[in-house]
């Protein structure tokens, strides 16, 4: 049986990233559950970097602390030019990061 999956990732998986569920990176954020999922669901810089594992959805933890000291840095920016993720680090969700100019 061959298996399709025409969003497969282009680069290479860090072997020594750990992967982080929802409750995981909440607790982590020292936020809801909720707050997680809805930052899934959001565009552009606000959208906290995920994947899909069948229907689980997934963190690198990795990406997502890079992913917070970026809104940190975001927050702090009097100009309100906004520091994205460089579109080579993740092709699978970086498409939907955009500059705000």
């Amino acid at each position: 049986m061959r298996v399709q999956n025409s969003e497969a990732p282009t680069e290479r998986w860090d072997v020594n990233d750990e992967l982080a569920t929802v409750s995981q990176i909440a607790e982590f954020l020292q936020v809801p559950n909720s707050w997680v999922y809805e930052r899934t669901r959001r565009r552009g810089n606000e959208r906290i970097p995920h994947f899909k594992l069948g229907k689980y959805l997934r963190f690198s933890k990795s990406e997502v602390v890079e992913w917070v000291q970026i809104q940190r840095r975001n927050s702090l920016r009097p100009d309100k030019e906004l520091v994205t993720l460089r579109p080579t680090q993740n092709p699978s969700w970086a498409g939907h990061l955009k500059e705000k100019k």
